[in-house]
């Protein structure tokens, strides 16, 4: 794309949550977008969605799109 201020950026980390808090910060990003997906029925016993963790703790504004 030809478009500076977008960038996508690949990281492997154990904790999700702490990982995206780390690189909205070391980036300053304006805003975060994730995609949603469906739930396993052990991921909705045991835990939560990581859009749900991200949107409680995050300052940046969060757009999450539904993925069909």
């Amino acid at each position: 794309m030809n478009y500076d201020k977008l960038d996508f950026k690949l990281i492997l980390e154990e904790d999700i949550t702490m990982a995206i808090a780390g690189y909205i910060k070391a980036t300053k990003a304006d805003l975060l977008t994730t995609f949603t997906h469906k739930l396993s029925l052990e991921e909705k016993i045991f835990g939560r969605s990581v859009t749900r963790k991200v949107a409680y703790q995050a300052i940046t504004p969060l757009l999450a799109i539904k993925r069909k």
